[in-house]
């Protein structure tokens, strides 16, 4: 509590008078280089960026590009500390900045603190959201070999055009916890990990944007790159068996109690609470809206979301990747589970 106020004049000195020093630039840049070529062989790396541009071709240019390994380091190596210094003076200030505390504090005294430290900093530039794209991208599936790398690395996505404000997002949300969201119970887990024991981890996620309908589904695996056949079977049979036959109200009872106790849970965390407060002020939502949301997800029905999975989900549209030294590790026949 008595350090929040020189925490918060720190913050504000080091905000508005950054040093960019030339020798630490340097040693940043060369970091950030080396993490880059690491990545050239990293599958988990590889197979990210691979996807990316398949799910996300947003344009050269655009800020929300997906780079290649090369352009990400041309663009680095471009890059001088007076770029840096041009770039914070033309955009950077406080108009638009937002700020949450939690903890043991007067309210007032920060408001009084925040307005004294950060009234007077004005942006130089106007803010504009950027808008995400919902892609309707056609379905790939690549195999890149990694060389003397022991594990390998699925990573497979689809586009799906929902936002996070629906019903049907919330029901995507308890059909993705049944799935593959649980790293040790789900469906995947259980069936690729535990029964197969094909993966050293398995898991599905499902995210969505709060003001544009552009959301994603996504499955991964880390696993030995001899069981490649059989993790494709296998993803596939789980998610051909869902979309089939459903899930059941055991299931969805049984998600529902560990999704809200993960969202109780969470709330008892303070960084989690800042971060939601100010994603909060972007989106014009407050606490009301989770609460809300959560009752979405306890009027749900078995029925409505099985409906969700088979109206978003669909295997012809998943994109997939591979990444792992198979050359040196012959897949395995495929067995029937």
């Amino acid at each position: 509590h008595e350090n929040l106020e020189p925490t918060l004049r720190l913050v504000a000195r080091i905000l508005k008078e950054p040093a960019f020093d030339a020798k630490e630039f340097d040693l940043l840049k060369q970091e950030e280089l080396s993490g880059l070529e690491q990545q050239r062989s990293d599958p988990q790396s590889i197979a990210v960026r691979t996807i990316q541009k398949k799910i996300s071709p947003y344009p050269k240019g655009h800020p929300m590009y997906a780079e290649s390994v090369d352009e990400s380091i041309a663009s680095l190596k471009a890059a001088t500390v007076e770029d840096v210094k041009k770039f914070y003076t033309d955009f950077v200030g406080g108009t638009y900045g937002d700020i949450a505390v939690v903890g043991d504090f007067s309210r007032d005294s920060v408001t009084a603190l925040t307005k004294e430290l950060f009234g007077s900093w004005k942006s130089p530039k106007p803010f504009s959201r950027l808008v995400r794209r919902y892609y309707d991208a056609p379905q790939s599936n690549d195999k890149i070999e990694a060389p003397d790398k022991a594990n390998a690395f699925y990573w497979a996505a689809e586009n799906i055009k929902v936002r996070d404000d629906s019903k049907d997002y919330a029901a995507l949300v308890m059909a993705n916890y049944i799935f593959g969201a649980d790293p040790l119970s789900s469906r995947l887990a259980v069936r690729i990990r535990q029964k197969d024991g094909l993966s050293y981890g398995v898991q599905s996620g499902i995210g969505a944007q709060s003001l544009d309908s552009a959301g994603v589904f996504q499955e991964i695996a880390i696993y030995n790159p001899e069981n490649v056949a059989r993790l494709e079977t296998a993803f596939g049979e789980e998610l051909d068996r869902v979309l089939k036959d459903g899930f059941t109200q055991e299931e969805l009872d049984k998600a529902r109690r560990g999704w809200l106790q993960q969202n109780l849970q969470t709330r008892s965390s303070d960084a989690a609470l800042a971060a939601k407060f100010t994603a909060q002020v972007t989106t014009g939502r407050m606490m009301a809206f989770d609460a809300n949301f959560e009752k979405m997800v306890q009027a749900l029905t078995v029925a409505d979301v099985n409906a969700a999975m088979k109206k978003y989900i669909n295997p012809a549209k998943i994109s997939s990747v591979e990444v792992g030294d198979f050359a040196k590790h012959p897949p395995k026949a495929t067995v029937k589970p």
